[in-house]
């Protein structure tokens, strides 16, 4: 799950306004599980899931995933805090295939509150330019959030390993941001 359940359920507790503790004993699990759910250290079954979702007056949908700018830079600075940069890296991989799988009424749900910072300056930096670029090619209004001054790169993020193709390829809402993938490094397989 990619430390997604981990990131649902602290936000339904958050919400909730309840402990940990208080969240385990509603759902009749220990509270030890909770806290390595939300810190990802473990991956809940769907059961559990839903159970401890029920607990904080939540529930769980089955549908089409759709990120949020939001979300994902919030999955993304948890990622980055655990040291998996290259599982951050696939987040702004799989929110990039959301956004070209939705809509553009779905686009402009998706990108508009501002996300936090994902405390690495080049991820903000990408997410920023993927939006923008999006926006531009669905023809779409794009949030101001993506010219906040932490959404830049310094210094310029070398993406692609062979650096001169890749910057003349490069998307320029990701040479706006310091950002060089290239066209080519945003298609996948």
């Amino acid at each position: 799950m990619l430390g997604s359940a981990s990131s649902l359920l602290r936000r339904a507790r958050h919400s909730a306004g309840v402990s940990q503790r208080e969240l385990a004993r509603r759902a009749g699990i220990p509270p030890a599980s909770v806290s390595e759910i939300e810190t990802g250290k473990r991956d809940p079954t769907v059961s559990t899931l839903v159970r401890l979702l029920r607990a904080a007056d939540r529930c769980l949908t089955i549908g089409p995933c759709r990120w949020t700018a939001s979300a994902v830079a919030d999955e993304i600075g948890s990622c980055l805090r655990a040291g998996r940069e290259d599982v951050a890296f696939r987040l702004l991989l799989e929110f990039l295939d959301d956004v070209r799988a939705t809509g553009d009424r779905d686009l402009l749900a998706m990108v508009a509150d501002p996300p936090n910072g994902t405390g690495m300056s080049r991820f903000d930096a990408f997410l920023a330019a993927l939006v923008e670029h999006s926006c531009a090619a669905a023809r779409t209004p794009c949030p101001r959030w993506t010219s906040d001054p932490g959404r830049f790169a310094e210094p310029w993020w070398f993406v692609a390993t062979m650096h001169a193709p890749a910057l003349v390829d490069n998307p320029i809402s990701f040479t706006r941001h310091g950002v060089v993938i290239g066209s080519r490094g945003l298609t996948r397989a």
